[in-house]
């Protein structure tokens, strides 16, 4: 056996140092290797951090949107705010229908009694009379609608609301209809009666109803001593010409011959009111001094104290009243007060204070 005695010769340790870096080249592949395989490129591992975060945030956006909804159902559903519907204006037709509705309710559920037609409607339906005078106003076509409930009633609690509106508006289809009523379409003199009366409460009339109701006084067909009041009644002041004024005159001379004392006060009344000068009072002073009736004698003292003529003749009469001892007392006050307001001459004015003092003490 050879020992080993000292160095080793060159080409052995050529041969020795080959084998060393063939070891540690191989040793070097292998760790290459395992590295390769338990790691990824600088490039792939930003691209899975930004993969990893995007999911973070994903899952995180998710979990709110969790929240949100879980919040929401335990919290109560807010209320909906409804728009407010677009209300149309109310036609004039809608109001009147509707108030027209309103009053039959009202009557049907207080009745009450029917008082005569002269004394009007009730005061109670006033501010329903007031909504359908309104309605009539914007849309004056309706009134054919309340001519209507009128003529179907006429003598009854509704009947009397209608002529009460019909008579407001002074309208000349309500004038045409009330005397068709009254003078051609129906024999019932209550229907009659409110039908006149619609025209009397108005404050004028136009021409063709003035000439209706001229022809039918004219005519002395009236059998009732009430219609040939309300007749008179009905006669307003209208548009007339001095012919239309002369006609006049002439038929209510007539009238205040009339054996109805009565119907000669409300004819003495009307001719002072269509009187166009002095000569037409006339009639009324004669009336005043001589009619038989007191109630007759002492409306035309008011309306000689009413009249825009202060003439001689009318405060000649008036005197003569006031010193006639057997006028009863309040004829002969009527006289005195209407001599108040003329122009009096200190003696006359002496005179009145007299006569008044002489007045206070008697007793009626």
């Amino acid at each position: 056996m050879i020992k080993y005695k000292g160095r080793l010769p060159s080409k052995s340790k050529f041969i020795l140092a080959f084998i060393i870096i063939s070891i540690l080249f191989y040793v070097l592949i292998k760790l290459n290797t395992s590295i390769e395989k338990n790691s990824q490129p600088l490039g792939h591992i930003h691209d899975s951090r930004l993969a990893t975060s995007d999911f973070a945030a994903s899952a995180q956006e998710d979990d709110s949107k969790k929240a949100i909804t879980s919040i929401s159902r335990a919290l109560p559903e807010p209320k909906k705010t409804e728009q407010p519907e677009r209300i149309e204006p109310i036609s004039a037709t809608e109001r009147l229908s509707s108030s027209l509705a309103q009053l039959k309710d009202d009557i049907a559920a207080n009745p009450s009694t029917l008082n005569h037609a002269i004394v009007g409607p009730s005061n109670a339906y006033r501010h329903l009379r007031t909504k359908i005078q309104i309605a009539l106003q914007e849309n004056p076509d309706l009134i054919s609608t309340v001519i209507e409930e009128f003529l179907v009633s006429p003598n009854s609690l509704l009947g009397r609301e209608m002529s009460a509106v019909l008579s407001a508006t002074e309208h000349p289809l309500a004038q045409q209809a009330a005397l068709d009523l009254a003078l051609d379409i129906s024999n019932n003199e209550d229907s009659r009666t409110a039908g006149m009366m619609l025209v009397a409460n108005m404050t004028k009339v136009d021409g063709e109803t003035r000439d209706r109701l001229l022809a039918h006084i004219d005519s002395n067909s009236e059998y009732s001593a009430d219609m040939q009041q309300f007749s008179l009644m009905a006669l307003k002041p209208a548009p007339s010409s001095a012919e239309d004024y002369a006609r006049v005159q002439s038929t209510l001379s007539n009238v205040v011959k009339s054996p109805n004392h009565d119907v000669r006060r409300h004819g003495v009344y009307q001719v002072a009111l269509w009187a166009t000068n002095d000569q037409d009072m006339d009639i009324v002073r004669q009336v005043a001094l001589l009619d038989n009736d007191v109630n007759t004698r002492a409306r035309a003292i008011m309306s000689i104290a009413e009249s825009s003529f202060k003439s001689q003749k009318n405060r000649s009469v008036l005197w003569q009243v006031v010193n006639n001892q057997n006028e009863p007392k309040a004829v002969r006050s009527h006289a005195l007060s209407a001599l108040g307001s003329y122009s009096l001459t200190p003696l006359e004015q002496k005179n009145l204070r007299l006569k008044k003092a002489q007045l206070n003490n008697l007793v009626d």
